[in-house]
């Protein structure tokens, strides 16, 4: 079993408490980790970019929720998080080159990029790890593409469990220079394999995890299924 204070399972752990927005958490505790702020910042159509910044010397680490479920308090916001991973339509910014982002998560991460900025600013950090499931793995790696281009000087990690596609090929290999990537995907997670290659996605270098198949295949895209399979030693292959 994986040590619960190092990578990748206290990456993991992270992830997942970002759904319930937890204010003190003994394992992050534990592995020296302070937390900073929680943000909820509301989007257009009633969903929100939520996210817990932390602190661990000159470093920081940002989480970011995933995609809300239809059983949570509030399905507004359910709803209104599919708007963000539907809105697959790449940015065009002229700054970026030919490298496109997918448009949803650039859009939600610019509404937490000043708090981002602020702590940076605030303790001169020298890294800065960006980590999230799912929608939450979009937000972060937006955030980590954006920060790398305005701090060449800091050393960005990013982390992705149940990644989807994130961009066209120039904004992919401008990412895997720029950041150190770290993404997970289970072989029958559906979410993984959009959006579709046909609107010119294409995938960050993936470890996919092999486990016996699970009904419904939504199963095989949560956030505590990824957590187990990393804390019990699932097959994992692919780039570490």
């Amino acid at each position: 079993m994986n040590n619960p204070f190092t990578s990748p399972f206290l990456m993991a752990h992270f992830a997942e408490i970002a759904y319930d927005a937890v204010p003190f958490d003994v394992v992050v505790s534990e592995a020296g980790w302070q937390l900073l702020e929680i943000g909820r910042l509301g989007q257009r159509f009633g969903g929100t970019t939520d996210f817990a910044i932390y602190r661990k010397d000159t470093a920081l680490l940002i989480a970011y929720r995933g995609t809300a479920t239809d059983d949570d308090d509030n399905p507004v916001v359910a709803l209104a998080d599919w708007f963000t991973n539907l809105d697959v339509k790449m940015t065009d910014r002229p700054e970026a080159g030919k490298a496109r982002f997918h448009g949803g998560y650039w859009k939600s991460y610019q509404a937490s990029s000043p708090y981002v900025e602020k702590w940076i600013e605030r303790f001169s950090v020298e890294k800065v790890t960006f980590l999230g499931h799912s929608k939450g793995a979009g937000e972060s790696a937006a955030g980590a593409v954006d920060v790398a281009r305005k701090h060449e000087d800091i050393e960005i990690d990013w982390w992705g469990f149940g990644v989807p596609r994130l961009g066209n090929r120039v904004m992919i290999d401008e990412m895997c220079a720029r950041v150190r990537v770290h993404a997970y995907a289970h072989i029958l997670d559906p979410i993984t394999y959009l959006p579709a290659l046909w609107r010119g996605y294409r995938h960050v270098p993936l470890r996919r995890i092999f486990t016996p198949l699970r009904f419904p295949l939504s199963r095989n895209h949560s956030m505590a299924g990824y957590k187990q399979w990393l804390a019990i030693g699932s097959d994992v292959h692919g780039r570490a």
